[in-house]
C-alpha cells in the first residue's frame, strides 16, 4: 500500500494506492507492506475512511508543504476486526462504491445535457431580455445552474438593468470629458470610438460607449527575470504568476521568489487598487481581470500582467464585470494570437480597444454593490442547491424598470 506522505496535496486529501506492479518510490511517498496480503483490502478502507481523522490529526504544515507525522502515524491506534468481518465490510463498500459510481454517472448525463438547456435559455436573454424570457429564467423549468446564474447577472448589470438610473446622477459624458482631457495631458494615445459593429445591445441614454484604453490614464506590464522556482519567503522580493490574476480574485501567493542578490524593479510591483489582467493564458482565462484590494509589499507583475490605471471618475469593479461579460470574451477570442487553446496571447492594444459600455460613476457604484448582493445570494442557493438554481427566491424576481432612458417594461434583478 502506497501513499503520500510529503505534499501540499494534503491540505485536501490524502492518495493511497495498492501496487501492481514492483517499483521504487521517493522520499515523498510511504509503503505499509502488510504481514498478511489478505489484510490489504480493509487497510485500504481503513486509510480512506480515516483520511479526514490523518489529515487534522496527524499531518503538520512546514514551509511550502503539507507531511505526514510518521511517528505520530506509526503510533496511532486504528480498529481492526476479526478477519472474516474485514471481508464483509470490504464487500458493502465496494457495493456501496458501485451504487456511488452508478448516482455519479447519472449526475454527470444530467450535467452533460443542462449546459444545453441553461446556455440556450440564457443566451435568448442576453439578446433579448424580455419579460417572458425573464420570466423563463426564474421557474424550475429553466434548471439555471449558479455558474449561468452569475454569467447573466454580470452581463445584465452592464446592460443597465439592475438598479434605477438616477437623473440626479452626473451623466458619463461629462466624466469622460474629464478623462479625455487629464489623457491629453498625460500624452496618452486615443484609441477612438467604438465601431458600430462592436455596440452588442442598447444601453441607457445617460450611458456611453467607450473604449477601455480611453478610460486609462496609463498603461503597464512587469519584468520575468529567471526566477526561482518556489514562492517568495516572507517579504522577501518576488515575481507573480499569471494564476495570481486568473480566477477573479487577486491571490498574492502565486508567486516565484526573485533570486538572492538579482536586484527587483520596484516600479513593477503592484499596489492597492490596482486593475490587472494577463495577457498569456489559456483560451478560457486570457485576459481575465482582477482588482487589487489588499497586496502584501514586494510582489511585481510579470511580464504577462497588464496594469491599467483608471482615474477617479471610473469604479474599476465595474470594469472588472465588463470585462468578464461573453462579450468580452468574445472580443478577447476574436483578436488573440495563437494556434494552441492551453496557451493564447492578447496584446495591450486588444485590452485597449475592448468596448466599455459606461454609466455615470454612481450607477457603476450601485450596479457593483447590487452584483455583490446577488452573487452572494447565488452562492447561497447554489450550496442549498449544488449544480441549479431552481427556486423563485424574492430577490431574484424581476420587477418592472426602464430602457435608455424611457419608462418601458425594463425588468431588472431588483
Amino acid at each position: 500500500i502506497v501513499f503520500v506522505t510529503r505534499s501540499g496535496i494534503l491540505r485536501r486529501t490524502l492518495p493511497v494506492a495498492v501496487t501492481e506492479v514492483e517499483c521504487v518510490v521517493n522520499q515523498d511517498l510511504k509503503v505499509l507492506m502488510p504481514h498478511e496480503p489478505k489484510l490489504t483490502p480493509y487497510l485500504i478502507v481503513l486509510l480512506r475512511g480515516f483520511e479526514a481523522l490523518i489529515l487534522s490529526e496527524l499531518v503538520k504544515t512546514g514551509t511550502t508543504v503539507q507531511s505526514v507525522i510518521f511517528d505520530a502515524f506509526r503510533n496511532k491506534a486504528f480498529p481492526l476486526p476479526p478477519l472474516a468481518e474485514q471481508k464483509r465490510i470490504v464487500a458493502k463498500v465496494e457495493e456501496l462504491m458501485a451504487l456511488c459510481d452508478a448516482l455519479e454517472a447519472q449526475q454527470q448525463e444530467r450535467a452533460r445535457l443542462l449546459p444545453r438547456l441553461s446556455r440556450a435559455t440564457h443566451t435568448r436573454l442576453t439578446d433579448s431580455p424580455t419579460q417572458p424570457h425573464l420570466d423563463s429564467l426564474f421557474t424550475d423549468l429553466a434548471s439555471v445552474s449558479p455558474e449561468d446564474m452569475r454569467r447573466t447577472i454580470i452581463n445584465f448589470a452592464v446592460q443597465g438593468w439592475l438598479v434605477k438610473q438616477d437623473a440626479n446622477d452626473e451623466p458619463a459624458s461629462e466624466a469622460l470629458q474629464r478623462i479625455r482631457q487629464a489623457r491629453l495631458n498625460a500624452g496618452e494615445k486615443d484609441f477612438g470610438t467604438v465601431p458600430d459593429d462592436d455596440v452588442h445591445f442598447e444601453i441607457p441614454n445617460e450611458w456611453r460607449w467607450i473604449k477601455m484604453g480611453n478610460l486609462a490614464l496609463s498603461s503597464d506590464s512587469g519584468w520575468s527575470p529567471q526566477c526561482e522556482s518556489i514562492p517568495r519567503k516572507g517579504t522577501e522580493w518576488g515575481v507573480l504568476k499569471v494564476s495570481a490574476v486568473s480566477w477573479d480574485t487577486f491571490d498574492p501567493e502565486e508567486n516565484k521568489a526573485l533570486p538572492v542578490g538579482m536586484a527587483p524593479r520596484p516600479e513593477c510591483e503592484v499596489r492597492d487598487g490596482d486593475f490587472l489582467l494577463s495577457r498569456a493564458n489559456t483560451e478560457e482565462l486570457v485576459a481575465r481581470s482582477v482588482v487589487v484590494t489588499s497586496t502584501p509589499p514586494h510582489l511585481m507583475m510579470s511580464d504577462k500582467i497588464v496594469r491599467f490605471v483608471f482615474p477617479e471618475e471610473v469604479e474599476k469593479q465595474f470594469i472588472n464585470l465588463a470585462n468578464s461579460t461573453t462579450f468580452a470574451r468574445a472580443h478577447y477570442a476574436k483578436h488573440a494570437s495563437g494556434t494552441s487553446s492551453s496557451m493564447k496571447n492578447v496584446g495591450r492594444g486588444t485590452m485597449c480597444n475592448l468596448p466599455i459600455p459606461f454609466p455615470p460613476l454612481a450607477e457603476q457604484r450601485r450596479i457593483v454593490a447590487k452584483v455583490d448582493e446577488l452573487m452572494a445570494l447565488v452562492d447561497t442557493l447554489g450550496r442549498a442547491a449544488p449544480g441549479k438554481v431552481t427556486e423563485r427566491h424574492p430577490d431574484l424576481h424581476p420587477q418592472p424598470h426602464r430602457l435608455g432612458g424611457k419608462t418601458d417594461e425594463r425588468l431588472p434583478l431588483p
